[in-house]
């Protein structure tokens, strides 16, 4: 057996890669055993084939080049022995099988695909070491399972492939990492990856689901925004609260029916539904701690891209600077244009009225170098540096437009910066951002697209009215940094010290997109969302249409000690004490203050606002606040009392089991699709399945950029607002789809008007006169 494979090594390439032999099975162990008394007695026979296969260029699958590389001596030395066919056809189907699951589309996935990986691909053993459980999450090619693509939505793909990594490249197998290439995304570790929410809640019911909404509400509540203190967003253990909040809704006596679904289900579906409801949770975790620095938003480079309306647009307070901002990057450039116009004016026209002047006749002539008192020879050499200016902008400003504008707008997740942006922009779809928000969200967009393209638009005119070839040069960049005044401005020390606000503005944006607000305040939304019945649902909210936003019903339970746990208690009456004794420290200890970006806004707008109010309310009182934003939500009582009663799966197995295709769904209808066969294309929402979405590149150019400019996308969602009865976000919906457009026209519109000054440049030399010289007549232009 001489030149063939080490046990260990053998054992890394028949599908046991990243796992230790400890940690696999009985059965495991069996097939492995099996496997290498095969591999002994036809390893040569198969490596002669397979090695003239790959010298031949014909690679059966990526297997050959790394065995090879990794095993020459036992390729070279099979090469002299004998040849078995069967096998070498074998390996081509091994190869086959790769090829076709990492480039073919995978046929649409069944209900039983997202129940096998739920059930099966976790696995929980006892550490000999430490005594403590742990799990180890091992998906197989061919998976459906859910990631959060780059636009900062969670979507079900398959698994393409799955392969290790040394990462310490000490060569013990035991070691090596386990990632996927899944999607358009490769190597993902498994916290990256969730298992189907369609597929948990055929097994679990919509009741975990609910949870999920009520601990979001729990846990802004109970963060603050307050440096060095122990429940400050940064220092406050987020996932051991949300842990702690789990564990007693599960174990409590209300809960007794979905706690004997949840045991029945297997260690490995417990988990992967924990992993699934907690994955919100540790996205905040993340990016309020930064542990893995991963979500760094103090890095140089990142803050130097969020700018002022960016900060605006996140926070939806603070509206003084970026409106000073706003009028600087009008004015400047209004007053040079028009400067440029009047000279325009004059020298083409011998002061006519711009009124009379035709806009043929203008565009035609703006766009071509002219004067009356220079010489030919100066027209000439201006003329080329026009020319010049203007291939540089289509060659090297229109691409680097487009790119920055996909960056902006395109959900490109390749920095913090551009994630959060996508994430902004999946808050804005689904309608759930406040007034503040919406007005910095229009005006980042525009400022940051839309206002850029015209700014160069603008420009290359004023650099045409320049006759001198040098001060054309330095005319061509001129009015750039006026496009950067915004971020020069966040970018200052004194803006945001420390990058506090801007840390806890993406916190609040994960809030914002997990919170179904529209559903939390209607009865008959969250009837819909989760099955509830209406009628028991209004009896439960005291027939209050609007469910859990109640300021009134609030701010009572939040002083409702019968409906508060023994630590929430404890808080309570150590507050009233403070406000009693009214201490500074015990105040600032044990009262969370109301936070907003702009002190001075709220001191002098917010405040004076309300106090008017209580002329007509008596009852008016401040509210919002960073972490504060879901004040009028907190109807804990309320929330008692439907959290448990979230229907369950109904099923043919005991205990909420999953059976066969014939199982219903938590309604008891055949909603979700159970062959590839059966349904339409049309998958229910809780699928998150998009079988036309490959990456978020090539979905934003050939999907998102096309509906917009052909307002597909506007109508969808005016279609969309009229059957859920929420008709006052047709007017909505119009205004943002306005300024869309036209950030997105002007991007198409751009290249087109560098090229046409190209392509008349010809006509512009021709109509200058060969005969004019240097004038000493003096307009008296100044």
């Amino acid at each position: 057996m001489t030149g063939l494979p080490s046990r260990r090594e053998h054992f890394s390439l028949t599908g046991f890669i990243g796992v230790s032999s400890s940690k696999v099975t009985k059965e495991q162990k069996v097939d492995f055993d099996a496997n290498w008394d095969k591999t002994i007695k036809t390893h040569r026979n198969v490596y002669v084939d397979a090695f003239a296969e790959y010298k031949a260029g014909r690679k059966s699958s990526a297997f050959l080049l790394y065995s090879y590389r990794k095993h020459k001596d036992v390729w070279d030395n099979a090469n002299k022995g004998g040849r078995a066919r069967e096998n070498l056809n074998n390996l081509k189907k091994q190869g086959m099988n790769i090829l076709k699951s990492q480039f073919e589309k995978p046929a649409d996935p069944t209900m039983q695909d997202l129940v096998k990986v739920i059930r099966e691909r976790c696995r929980i053993k006892v550490c000999e070491e430490t005594g403590l459980e742990e799990s180890t999450i091992l998906f197989k090619g061919g998976d459906w399972v859910e990631i959060m693509d780059d636009d900062m939505q969670w979507r079900l793909h398959q698994v393409k492939e799955v392969k290790a990594k040394d990462e310490d490249k000490d060569g013990r197998v035991s070691d090596w990492e386990v990632l996927y290439n899944i999607g358009g995304q490769v190597d993902l570790p498994h916290e990256k990856i969730r298992c189907s929410e369609a597929g948990l809640k055929h097994l679990y019911g919509v009741r975990p689901f609910i949870w999920q909404q009520y601990a979001l509400l729990k846990l802004e509540d109970r963060i603050r925004f307050q440096k060095d203190h122990a429940d400050d967003f940064v220092n406050f253990d987020h996932i051991q609260y949300v842990t702690d909040l789990w564990n007693s809704w599960l174990d409590s006596p209300d809960n007794k029916d979905f706690k004997e679904i949840y045991e029945n289900n297997g260690e490995s579906g417990k988990k992967m539904l924990e992993i699934h409801i907690m994955s919100p949770f540790y996205l905040i975790k993340d990016l309020a701690t930064d542990e893995e620095n991963e979500w760094n938003v103090e890095n140089d480079d990142v803050v130097q891209e969020f700018g002022a309306f960016t900060y605006l647009s996140f926070i939806g307070d603070g509206f003084v600077t970026p409106f000073i901002i706003l009028l600087l990057q009008i004015a400047i450039p209004s007053l040079i244009i028009a400067g440029n116009l009047l000279y325009y004016v004059w020298k083409n026209n011998d002061w006519k009225d711009i009124h009379d002047i035709s806009a043929n006749e203008f565009f035609m002539t703006a766009r071509c170098v002219s004067s009356p008192t220079d010489s030919y020879e100066v027209l000439l050499i201006s003329g080329f540096m026009a020319f010049m200016i203007q291939v540089l902008y289509f060659i090297q400003v229109t691409p680097a437009s487009i790119t920055s504008f996909y960056l902006q707008v395109g959900n490109a997740g390749m920095d913090v910066f551009q994630k959060m942006k996508s994430l902004r922009m999946r808050i804005r779809d689904k309608k759930h951002d406040r007034v503040g928000q919406n007005i910095g969200y229009t005006l980042d967009l525009v400022m940051n697209t839309l206002y850029v393209i015209a700014l160069y638009m603008a420009n290359i005119f004023n650099v045409i009215q320049t006759e001198d070839s040098f001060e054309m040069l330095l005319n061509c960049l001129a009015l750039i940094f006026v496009a950067q005044i915004d971020e020069e401005f966040s970018e200052s020390p004194w803006y945001d010290p420390g990058r506090r606000w801007l840390r806890s503005s993406c916190v609040e944006l994960v809030f914002q997109y997990y919170i179904d607000k529209p559903a939390l305040c209607s009865t008959q939304l969250f009837s819909l969302k989760y099955g509830i019945n209406l009628k028991h649902l209004n009896e439960l909210a005291n027939k209050d249409p609007r469910l859990f936003k109640n300021r009134d019903v609030a701010y009572a339970d939040s002083r409702d000690l019968s409906i508060m746990s023994h630590d929430e208690r404890v808080r309570f009456m150590s507050s009233e004490l403070a406000l009693l004794t009214k201490n500074p420290g015990a105040v600032a200890q044990y009262c969370k203050e109301r936070q907003f970006f702009s002190v001075s806004e709220y001191k002098l707008v917010y405040i004076p606002f309300v106090n008017f109010l209580r002329i007509f309310d008596k009852n008016a009182r401040p509210s919002g606040g960073v972490f504060n934003r879901y004040e009028l939500y907190r109807c804990w009582s309320r929330w008692n009392d439907i959290l448990f009663i979230g229907p369950l799966p109904v099923s043919k197995g005991s205990g909420g089991k999953f059976g066969d295709e014939d199982d219903k769904t938590i309604d008891g209808s055949d909603e979700y699709p159970t062959d590839a066969s059966e349904n339409t294309g049309d998958f229910p929402d809780d699928w998150n399945y998009d079988p036309e979405f490959s990456s978020s590149y090539s979905y934003f150019w050939t999907v998102t950029f096309i509906e917009t400019l052909l307002f597909k996308e506007l109508s969808s969602k005016i279609v969309i607002s009229i059957k859920e009865g929420r008709f006052m976000d047709i007017f909505f919906w119009i205004y943002d789809a306005v300024f869309e457009w036209l950030s997105f026209f002007f991007h198409v519109v751009f290249p087109l008007y560098c090229l046409w000054g190209i392509l008349i440049f010809p006509q512009c030399i021709h109509s200058l006169d060969p005969n004019q010289k240097d004038s000493e007549y003096e307009s008296g232009w100044v």
